[in-house]
């Protein structure tokens, strides 16, 4: 079950924490502390949350809704967790210089008036995997049950704050700074198919240590199941970031699944997808030496800078939203490897659609 202090409904678990943290941001901290960004899917959680919260807030709060997935669908949750803000102080830094550790912190930071939202889990155009312009929980579920505010703003980039007064949704730009919602199941496990993976919505990422070429890269991560990675959006960029830097790689450059290599000046992804968002480092792409392939160049402070294939790095592999349980949930010529399709040995593909 939930711990004690945490806010129970519908067998999940929720704890609001004060951030103040930017939506991104809250991603991460929740995965820090082993949870993820609320999702809000029913009136009865939506209840529970507020009747443990009335008293505690004055103001706003935001929930892990957002439509930055799929425009109009949105999700998010909460709690309060004595247990977790102490592990939070002992584990992150940051999140330390915020909080006072008291008899009730969380209730002690929003009446010392330093922070007036959450964030839940719901955003729009913003997810890996999300459909354009529709809202999306950040555990994949279908939007359904909302409390959005009528004649809200949903064009473009948004996540979801869940405002306490008048005790509407609301969505607005990523980028400001609140407190959030995280949530988890007692009985859920990861998704991800290994440990120390990032997880963004359905994708889960993970580092691979080289070096090795960029075509290298490719294979390796085919046969693990994956893709190299996918960069579509400033978010996923950033969560890139922080997690390389976070796991000690701050002087160590990534291949990414973008080239021109077909087309020279074309940079297309992996995946055959256009290059719409784009990070490149001052004066990049060169093509100097017919750099061809392209990396998260952490002498640019992990921007993209172009290079010749044939030379070596680590590299970054995603890996998409279809964990299985047996082999049999995998397409033929595939085996279910911790929690993923993958190709049996032999056989290449991203084991999710096909293998040869």
């Amino acid at each position: 079950g939930c711990a004690e202090g945490e806010i129970t409904s519908e067998g999940e678990c929720f704890v609001p924490l004060p951030g103040p943290e930017t939506w991104e941001g809250a991603v991460l901290a929740c995965q820090d502390i082993g949870m993820e960004l609320a999702s809000i899917l029913s009136e009865q959680q939506f209840i529970d949350i507020r009747e443990h919260l009335n008293d505690a807030l004055d103001g706003d709060y935001w929930t892990g809704l957002n439509d930055q997935e799929v425009e109009g669908c949105l999700d998010a949750s909460s709690v309060i967790c004595e247990e977790v803000l102490a592990q939070i102080v002992k584990t992150n830094q940051k999140m330390t210089r915020r909080i006072s550790i008291s008899r009730n912190p969380y209730v002690n930071y929003l009446t010392a008036g330093e922070s007036d939202a959450l964030w839940i889990g719901l955003s729009q155009n913003l997810l890996p995997t999300s459909p354009t312009d529709e809202l999306t929980w950040f555990d994949g579920t279908t939007y359904d049950f909302t409390q959005m505010q009528n004649g809200a703003d949903l064009s473009g980039v948004k996540c979801v704050l869940d405002t306490a007064t008048p005790g509407e949704w609301q969505p607005v730009e990523c980028n400001e700074l609140h407190g959030f919602i995280c949530e988890k199941s007692p009985t859920s496990e990861t998704v991800c198919p290994g440990d120390n993976m990032l997880r963004l919505g359905d994708t889960c990422y993970t580092i691979a240590e080289g070096p090795i070429t960029s075509p290298r890269a490719t294979l390796k991560c085919l046969e693990g199941g994956a893709e190299p990675v996918l960069i579509h959006n400033e978010y996923i960029q950033y969560l890139l970031h922080w997690y390389v830097t976070n796991n000690g790689f701050q002087t160590e450059s990534f291949w990414i699944g973008l080239s021109d290599a077909e087309n020279e000046g074309n940079h297309i992804w992996y995946d055959n997808s256009a290059l719409v968002y784009q990070n490149w480092a001052e004066g990049q792409p060169d093509n100097a030496g017919n750099d061809d392939c392209v990396k998260l160049d952490w002498e640019w402070d992990f921007a993209w800078s172009d290079a010749r294939c044939s030379e070596t790095y680590n590299y970054i592999c995603e890996f998409a939203s279809t964990p299985c349980e047996h082999s049999s949930d995998c397409p033929e010529l595939a085996e279910c490897s911790l929690g993923q399709c993958k190709c049996q040995s032999g056989y290449t593909g991203n084991g999710l659609d096909s293998c040869t």
